[in-house]
């Protein structure tokens, strides 16, 4: 995966064929060259993809962190938006490894997870 350029499959309803789509990352982590996602939860919501959790991986030195952030893909645009996640006291999140998914109720996007606790 590049940083500034993704491929994602497109899916023609229509003509029951996929085709690849350049798409714009637009990463969080600008230093990164190579980042992969893995257990994370996404949904879809009004022409977007919503991804939540997981662990970021970083290629070249296989280093791995949970990700603190929601990854927002916008159909019709094409492009990647991330959103640090902040505590109700403005406080930086720290997820633990387990329990984390994403549900869309009345609009709302609502966020179940634990928290790690130094």
């Amino acid at each position: 995966m590049e940083v500034y350029e993704l491929k994602v499959g497109g899916f023609d309803t229509l003509t029951n064929k996929w085709e690849n789509v350049k798409i714009k990352a637009s990463v969080f982590e600008t230093h990164i060259t190579t980042l992969k996602f893995i257990d994370f939860s996404a949904i879809t919501y009004k022409d977007k993809i919503i991804v939540f959790g997981g662990i970021a991986v970083e290629n070249q030195s296989n280093s791995h962190q949970p990700s603190r952030h929601l990854g927002f893909f916008d159909f019709k645009s094409k492009i990647w938006n991330w959103s640090p996640i902040l505590n109700e006291d403005g406080s930086s999140y720290k997820p633990a490894t387990e329990g984390r998914s994403i549900l869309v109720f009345n609009d709302q996007l609502i966020i179940c997870t634990d928290v790690f606790d130094e």
